[in-house]
Formats: C-alpha cells, structure tokens, sequence
C-alpha cells in the first residue's frame, strides 16, 4: 500500500513542485530586472535634478563659486557629460573675467 501512495505522490506532485519551482524562478528573473530599471531611473533622475541645480546656482548665484563647483564635482562624478562641462567651463571664463583670477571651490570627498 505504501508503494502505491508513493507513486501516486510522485507522479502528482513532483510535477507541481517543478512547475513551481520554475515559475519561482522565473518571476525572480522579472524582479531583478525590475529592480535594475528602477536603479537606472533613479540614477537618470538623480543627474537630471543636479544638472537643474547646477545651472539654477549658474543662473541665479554665480557668485556662489565654492556651491557650483561642488555640484559640477557631484555631477561628473556620477557620470556627467559634455554639455555640463562647456556650460561650467563658461561659467568659469566669464568668473575669471570679473574677479581676475580662477574659480575655486572646497575640495570634496569622493563618495
């Protein structure tokens, strides 16, 4: 008797356990790729709103020089790009031209 309900436990729920088991592993597959998107998002979201801050302070307090230069140095570090770089690089010509001398912001920590 015992032989028989062996089987039949077999032959029944081995397949579910498997389906399950592969189904498990498929919706994880979706999770982690869900997840990398919501990093990658987050990661475009967080340039997009530094790029707005750094050119708001070039905009509006381009005295400011040591709040700019930290912000360009978060921005590249993160990945900026070109378009942010010529903007800073005016920014800093026309700064030489109204105080004479270079730009210069704190030094800021790698993180």
């Amino acid at each position: 008797m015992t032989d028989v309900w062996v089987a039949i436990i077999t032959a029944v729920v081995a397949p579910a356990v498997l389906f399950l088991l592969q189904w498990w592993r498929e919706s994880r597959g979706g999770i982690k790729q869900d997840i990398q998107q919501i990093r990658a998002d987050n990661h475009d979201t967080k340039m997009s709103v530094l790029r707005l801050e750094l050119l708001n302070a070039i905009q509006h307090n381009p005295d400011d020089e040591i709040t700019i230069l930290a912000l360009y140095d978060k921005y590249t570090r993160l990945g900026g790009n070109s378009y942010m770089r010529a903007y800073v690089q005016r920014w800093k010509q026309e700064r030489r031209q109204l105080t004479g001398r270079e730009p210069k912001g704190r030094k800021c920590s790698k993180k």
